[in-house]
């Protein structure tokens, strides 16, 4: 048990009660409809409230997103919304988060005031915060743009860093792309007046500022866009620009294009073999990165999978089965030849203009089995089959002859096993999900029969059972 989960246990009661409040979305209605007078605007109502995800994670507590909707002076507005769960006396959690984000934004020089603000749910014990503020996380300031931009790039900087500090000189402007709270941060930064000489924008991925992993994320990615993609072609990875020491940050350049997930007709095809040829090229780097196997995917799977069923058991008995499947693929899994592995692949995470394929998101590579990144991409566009009723076989085919045209295939028993845990991992986000909750049954069942394609026969043929045998990594 992680120290995390010791300290939720310690708590008794009283916070399981509140984390339970935060995923009943009803509940939260309720709560934020009592407080909207301290919502930034002050809106007149909510008229809608989603769960998107929960968060087990997270220095204060559990976090759960939101999207909600609110009427302000007549109009619909759309926000995601955090509500956040201390493991410790929320009230006085929620006191010291203030102070805290009122000092980050007087010392970025932004009122507390004229921006949005922490919110004090207390019939649920939760603080309510829009995404974008986090007092743990100091590149957020950079959201309110200026009329130039400040010199904070003190490690590293590149010529095009320069050029676009050079560009924004006439003012800038930031744009929230992704925000996990109190982790880290991703913002697209954009220059007012851009030169011909660099980017008009950068993105700029800051951490919370206790890490202690910076420098090591932006050295493994400054090595893969020199190293194993560097002469590719037509597949690439950013390049770093610029590394913030100081905010805990670093910035690459742009990729242009669409996620695969967005791409569609005849260009998709294309799109997903340079998805697979990116992802073998991955495969193919060497660097020196934390290993992470089999055994390491099974015990992170089962903290999930006990901390989910601590909040809702509904689908307890499909977890249960669903774990005992991918205990027992573990068992069967084989020797692999070890590389380096991405941990994060699906579909948003290789960007394409059609021309070319950009990988990105790095922060979790690790050497271990291929058959990891190859089954967590698929078991992600089998989910999104039974989101949007899409055929996907023709783009699943592609992105698999992309990939063995660069790189060799892996050992069918490890495949299953990834799948198996893929899909279970994929149900305990969902199970927390409003929208998506109905198909936790169907992606339990996936990880217990684990369905055979002809795009897995592809990528790992079966191993002869006279050289089967069990490995434990």
């Amino acid at each position: 048990m992680t120290a995390e989960a010791l300290r939720d246990a310690s708590q008794g009661d009283g916070f399981t009660v509140r984390l339970a409040s935060v995923t009943d979305f009803r509940r939260v209605a309720a709560s934020v409809r009592d407080a909207l007078g301290g919502l930034p605007g002050a809106p007149d109502d909510l008229t809608s409230c989603r769960l998107e995800r929960l968060h087990f994670g997270g220095g204060i507590g559990p976090v759960a997103e939101y999207d909600m909707t609110f009427l302000v002076a007549g109009a619909r507005e759309r926000r995601r919304m955090f509500v956040q769960v201390p493991r410790d006396d929320p009230h006085d959690a929620f006191m010291t988060a203030r102070t805290k984000v009122g000092r980050r934004l007087a010392e970025a020089g932004q009122s507390p005031a004229g921006r949005q603000r922490l919110v004090y749910l207390a019939d649920i014990g939760a603080i309510l915060r829009p995404e974008g503020l986090d007092e743990r996380i100091d590149g957020l300031w950079l959201l309110a743009g200026g009329a130039s931009f400040p010199r904070i790039a003190e490690a590293g900087p590149r010529p095009g860093w320069d050029a676009f500090e050079t560009a924004a000189r006439d003012g800038f402007s930031g744009r929230l792309l992704a925000h996990r709270l109190g982790k880290r941060a991703v913002l697209d930064l954009r220059a007012g007046a851009p030169s011909e000489a660099g980017p008009p924008s950068v993105i700029a991925k800051f951490y919370k500022r206790s890490t202690t992993k910076l420098a090591a994320i932006a050295d493994r990615h400054a090595r893969l866009s020199s190293g194993a993609f560097a002469g590719s072609g037509d597949v690439r990875v950013p390049r770093v620009l610029a590394i913030f020491e100081n905010q805990r940050g670093l910035a690459t350049d742009c990729a242009e294009g669409q996620p695969l997930g967005d791409i569609e007709g005849a260009a998709a095809a294309h799109a997903y073999h340079l998805g697979g040829k990116a992802l073998a090229c991955l495969h193919g780097a060497r660097l020196d990165a934390p290993f992470h196997g089999p055994s390491d995917e099974q015990a992170m799977l089962s903290a999930i999978v006990s901390r989910v069923l601590e909040v809702d058991p509904v689908f307890e008995d499909g977890f249960r089965l669903a774990m005992a499947a991918v205990g027992r693929r573990r068992q069967l899994c084989q020797p692999f030849e070890m590389c380096l592995i991405h941990r994060d692949f699906h579909e948003k995470q290789v960007i394409s203009d059609g021309e070319r394929a950009c990988l990105i998101d790095f922060d979790m590579i690790a050497n271990g089995d291929p058959a990891q990144d190859l089954a967590n991409f698929l078991a992600h566009l089998s989910l999104r089959e039974l989101q949007t009723n899409e055929d996907m076989r023709n783009n699943v085919a592609s992105f698999v002859e992309g990939y063995l045209r660069h790189r060799a295939n892996c050992e069918r028993e490890n495949l299953e096993f990834h799948l198996s845990a893929t899909f279970t991992r994929l149900a305990s986000i969902l199970a927390f999900s409003d929208r998506w909750r109905h198909l936790v049954p169907t992606l339990l069942a996936q990880a217990v029969d684990c369905p055979v394609t002809s795009s897995h026969v592809a990528l790992a043929p079966r191993t002869k059972a006279s050289n089967r045998r069990p490995h434990q990594v």
